[in-house]
């Protein structure tokens, strides 16, 4: 199955597929003001904008599967950066718990303490259709990201909140480095990565 980077008119189709992803692990929702479709839809916009702006944004041809994933090194041109910031400030303006916000910038620095400090790929996202969830596409949405660090020769990276994913990323050649535990949203969070494979 083929995938491509995800354009303009895909953006809304890419956001409902990411959207789902969400709904599924609630554990990241302690971070939004209400956990509302609404909330649900910004912060899968803002992840799919930031990757976007990294080159790190595609879907399946069918439009079924959407990965978000990104090289940690790529520099970034001053409109970028700006750009950037204008996501992240509209996320904090119209989607953040901001009575949270101290615990937020707390577990965020926690978390960039636990990635690594050389250069790799980022797996920040798999997410499929509801209505065409197979593992034909699960499977082809994890074997891009195997394939492209394969072919950049960079480790990838990846955490999730979600023991059953953690045992299948396990099953799939990652190895759990460590892992913490979120008090705020109750929930431990682990940090896997794969070695790219020598040909």
């Amino acid at each position: 199955m083929r995938l491509t980077k995800i354009t303009a008119h895909q953006k809304a189709k890419a956001i409902e597929v990411l959207a789902h992803g969400f709904r599924e692990n609630k554990n990241l929702l302690w971070i939004t003001r209400f956990r509302s479709e609404k909330c649900i839809q910004r912060l899968c916009a803002y992840c799919l904008e930031v990757s976007l702006i990294k080159k790190g944004a595609f879907i399946t041809e069918d439009g079924f599967g959407v990965i978000l994933i990104y090289q940690s090194s790529r520099d970034l041109s001053v409109r970028q950066k700006i750009l950037l910031g204008f996501h992240f400030c509209k996320l904090i303006l119209t989607t953040v718990n901001l009575i949270r916000l101290n615990e937020i910038f707390s577990f965020t620095r926690e978390v960039n303490q636990k990635r690594p400090g050389k250069n790799h790929l980022y797996c920040w996202m798999i997410a499929t259709d509801p209505k065409r969830n197979s593992l034909k596409t699960v499977f082809a949405l994890k074997q891009f990201a195997v394939q492209m660090a394969k072919i950049k020769g960079l480790p990838l990276y990846l955490q999730t909140s979600m023991l059953r994913l953690k045992r299948a990323y396990e099953r799939a050649g990652f190895v759990a480095y460590d892992k913490i535990y979120n008090v705020s949203g109750n929930y431990h969070l682990w940090f896997l990565k794969r070695e790219p494979i020598q040909s």
